[in-house]
């Protein structure tokens, strides 16, 4: 998987503002070389993003905190 960083950074920090506020859990959708963030179990609303990416390998979908993977990029 390439991703632009800046971008990413960027898509995650907003999508995290509507995350809830206990887990701040984030869905991640790698399909057909984009990327999907989605907020997960906000009573705010949901967000969205989608990246595109060079993707090398199957289709697959994870989910990861927000506060984590904002931390370490």
């Amino acid at each position: 998987l390439t991703i632009d960083r800046n971008a990413f950074y960027g898509a995650l920090k907003r999508v995290a503002l509507l995350a809830s506020d206990k887990s701040k859990t984030l869905r991640m959708s790698l399909v057909d070389n984009r990327l999907m963030i989605q907020s997960l179990g906000s009573d705010q609303g949901e967000a969205a993003e989608s990246l595109e990416v060079s993707q090398k390998g199957p289709d697959i979908t994870l989910g990861f905190s927000a506060k984590f993977l904002l931390e370490v990029i």
